[in-house]
């Protein structure tokens, strides 16, 4: 009981709510009510013995974000908030109460007001975040997702090289998925699309698979059975396996969800995709971010919330393989950039982390080209140079 106490002072202390807003205990989750207060006290006892140069708070958890808006308003110390995903704006976001919402709404904007520059993965997802605060347009950046170009040592075009991963049209086209396949999260005009293309396929569907690498929810399993589609459900799998399956597949598929502001979201596999260089199936809401990053790659096909659109998709990328001419993915090329998106947001990121209370001054201080990079593109929203950076692991 304590503990739930010093919470609810510290939280309605440095969130700045009135009276009506004291029964803190009715409408916040164990999260924010008491982690991110225990997180703030040890904070700020370090921050006071050993000042950083910058605040770094990136979310999910939104927690993360209270404990820098915390930290921020007893130090003064120049915060960063970086959102990887939305919060209350985010398709995901369901909230039954309207007291929580309304709290939720209230943090989120203190947040988007308090912080010196706010970070954004897309530039659609930027906007929503500085539509918030329109005077202040100035200090919202957007630094995107990329991938690794350790995991893609081959440097050679898909069409150009003999892929060892590569499968056999003798052994069956495989159309791979990669990550979390949720029912609620996939439109049945994708289902029902499957099954039409199965259906077509008559005989030969078993010369076709639908793979899917990591979670899938009882729902979806059960509604996938009633398609006829042959589906391999691999479940959680390392990210190296991963992305051997991305690259040993015939076609991915990228499955964006309806919703409030889904169309903003580009996930982190995405790019991923792209290296891999196979041909992407997107479908998903029309104009989406994913859509439009698809398109300009010309990586693939692009479908909207329609099974005769998605059917006709994939009987074009299953008659292509059969022919021995598989469409092509995004070449390498056009990749590379992503490449390059990846390796600035590690260093920037990296460079700006929290973690305060490292013990090393040399790595709280040393001069690498990391920080550098980073003390430059934040310093010019701060408008000033800092005497020196956090430095922490790569994400």
């Amino acid at each position: 009981m304590l503990a739930v106490g010093i919470a609810c002072i510290v939280m309605s202390r440095f969130a700045g709510w009135d009276d009506d807003y004291s029964p803190i205990l009715t409408f916040l989750t164990l999260e924010l009510l008491v982690l991110a207060p225990a997180a703030a006290i040890v904070g700020l006892h370090h921050m006071r013995h050993d000042p950083p140069d910058l605040i770094y708070s990136t979310s999910p958890p939104a927690s993360a974000h209270l404990l820098g808006l915390f930290l921020h308003d007893h130090t003064g110390v120049p915060w960063v908030a970086d959102f990887r995903d939305l919060w209350t704006d985010d398709y995901q976001y369901h909230e039954p109460s309207k007291r929580r919402r309304h709290a939720h709404r209230q943090l989120e904007q203190e947040i988007v007001e308090a912080a010196d520059v706010v970070v954004g993965v897309t530039d659609r997802q930027t906007e929503i975040l500085a539509r918030r605060v329109p005077h202040a347009r100035h200090k919202f950046v957007t630094i995107t997702n990329g991938f690794d170009e350790d995991d893609f040592p081959d440097g050679a075009d898909y069409q150009a090289r003999i892929d060892p991963d590569r499968r056999d049209r003798r052994a069956g086209f495989v159309l791979a998925y990669v990550g979390r396949f949720d029912h609620w999260r996939t439109s049945e005009a994708l289902l029902a699309g499957l099954e039409r293309f199965v259906s077509m396929l008559g005989s030969g569907r078993d010369r076709f698979t639908f793979r899917v690498v990591g979670h899938a929810n009882s729902d979806v399993r059960r509604r996938l059975d009633t398609t006829g589609v042959q589906c391999v459900f691999t479940g959680y799998v390392s990210h190296r396996e991963a992305i051997k399956e991305m690259r040993s597949a015939d076609a991915l598929l990228l499955n964006i969800p309806d919703g409030l502001n889904a169309d903003s979201v580009i996930t982190g596999k995405v790019f991923e995709y792209l290296a891999a260089q196979r041909p992407i199936l997107v479908v998903g809401p029309q104009g989406s971010a994913g859509e439009t990053l698809v398109r300009a790659n010309e990586a693939g096909l692009t479908v909207n919330f329609d099974a005769g659109a998605v059917t006709e998709a994939l009987e074009r990328i299953f008659r292509a393989w059969k022919a021995g001419m598989p469409l092509a993915g995004c070449t390498r090329a056009r990749a590379e950039p992503f490449s390059a998106a990846m390796d600035f947001s590690k260093k920037a990121r990296s460079a700006c982390r929290l973690f305060a209370w490292q013990n090393s001054a040399s790595l709280r201080y040393r001069a690498t080209g990391s920080t550098r990079m980073a003390q430059q593109i934040l310093a010019w929203h701060f408008g000033h140079s800092h005497r020196g950076w956090l430095s922490a692991s790569a994400m």
